[in-house]
């Protein structure tokens, strides 16, 4: 019986493992993951796929973490279903697994839309190694690619493929890039940028249909507007889903993902979740909140809790990102209210949202050097009038 059991491999997990070693030495800790490699970092599969990294720099730690840790890792074993009554989690293999304690770190999955003809081969999603090294093949006796989705994935894939010469169309829904990071004006500058980098953006589209030919290849990408574009690849990144299916019967309570509390106990006593499968209340409300700092910081409170040390998490401020596409940097952290400052100057563009006398939120496209003292203020919810030397260059 492992005393500590976690499911999954990724940030929260690996965190979680080291923040519950560093305070017990002696904790049987078992990690399970569905895939065969060690832990490694999905931030920069894009940059991978563009060959501007070389997949050694993937892996987030040395090749014997585990074994320095004293970690037992289950590779290629998929969790299938938990028995809570039992304290077992089933395998994709028929094995079982006890445990004391249990932390569901599982992540999330690349949603793929009910679009005619989009299931088959020359379609793939993009969200793990496996798809990074599938793309990476499939992409080099490739012209064009259709990719779906103009979030933060489907942007960074754009590019990679625009690096490695590839003719690109972007299709979205929305009115706009990364409509749920910046707003429309930011959007709007971005689109243009990534124009002139020759990637097309087409937005307020959606796919009707995808046609192959008669050995089911992909051909065509039909838009509801009634264009088609002929096409050799196709990158769904229409968004992502909590890994909850397995949990069914299980008795453990979810919504979009797994419900926690601000310890990240489940309503199942010594069942904690963390990472992109948890969900969290962030400005209010409850949401999953798939980014990087959430899953660390999620899996650092998790690891506390399951030690008997109660931790809570601090508000986790919403759509906190940044990202880099080709040489311009796009930051925003925090909310958006009616009390704006902005600024414009040098091909960079700054917006930051005050209320009640605090920074609430910034966006910024272009010049990021001051990205960290902004989420500092935000994070500590200091007066803006304490440190508006912050924002001389704004004002």
């Amino acid at each position: 019986m492992a005393d500590i059991l976690i499911i999954g491999n990724g940030p929260a997990a690996i965190t979680a493992a080291e923040a519950i070693r560093a305070e017990d030495r002696k904790r049987g800790i078992t990690i399970v993951s569905r895939e065969a490699l060690p832990a490694y970092s999905p931030c920069f599969l894009a940059r991978y796929l563009a060959g501007e990294v070389p997949r050694d720099a993937l892996f987030m730690r040395d090749s014997d973490f585990y074994e320095k840790l004293e970690i037992e890792f289950i590779p290629e074993k998929e969790a299938t279903g938990i028995n809570t009554t039992d304290r077992e989690v089933i395998l994709s293999d028929g094995g079982r697994l006890s445990y004391k304690r249990l932390l569901i770190a599982a992540g999330a999955k690349a949603v793929v839309p009910p679009v005619e003809g989009i299931r088959g081969e020359d379609v793939y999603v993009f969200k793990n190694m496996e798809d990074a090294e599938v793309l990476r093949q499939k992409a080099q006796e490739a012209s064009t690619v259709v990719v779906l989705g103009a979030g933060y994935i489907g942007l960074e894939v754009a590019e990679a493929l625009a690096v490695l010469k590839k003719k690109v169309v972007v299709v979205e829904k929305e009115p706009q890039v990364l409509p749920r990071m910046i707003d429309s004006e930011m959007a709007a500058l971005l689109r243009d940028y990534l124009k002139r980098k020759g990637i097309e953006v087409l937005t307020s589209e959606t796919v009707q249909k995808v046609v192959r030919n008669n050995s089911k290849r992909l051909k065509e990408v039909v838009l509801y507007s009634g264009r088609s574009i002929k096409a050799d690849l196709m990158v769904v990144a229409t968004g992502v889903s909590p890994n909850i299916d397995f949990l069914k019967g299980s008795g453990i309570s979810t919504d979009r993902g797994i419900v926690v509390d601000p310890t990240m106990k489940t309503n199942i006593e010594e069942i904690y979740a963390a990472g992109d499968i948890a969900e969290i209340e962030v400005s209010g409300k409850r949401k999953v909140n798939p980014i990087h700092l959430n899953a660390v910081k999620t899996g650092k409170v998790a690891a506390a809790n399951l030690l008997g040390i109660r931790k809570t998490l601090d508000a986790p401020l919403e759509n906190m990102n940044m990202l880099r596409f080709f040489d311009i940097f796009v930051f925003s952290a925090g909310t958006q209210t009616p009390d704006v400052v902005r600024k414009k100057e040098n091909g960079s563009l700054w917006k930051t949202y005050l209320g009640e006398g605090r920074l609430k939120g910034v966006q910024i496209i272009g010049d990021v050097r001051r990205a960290g003292q902004y989420l500092w203020q935000i994070d500590r919810e200091y007066p803006f009038s304490s440190l508006k030397r912050l924002f001389d260059h704004l004002l």
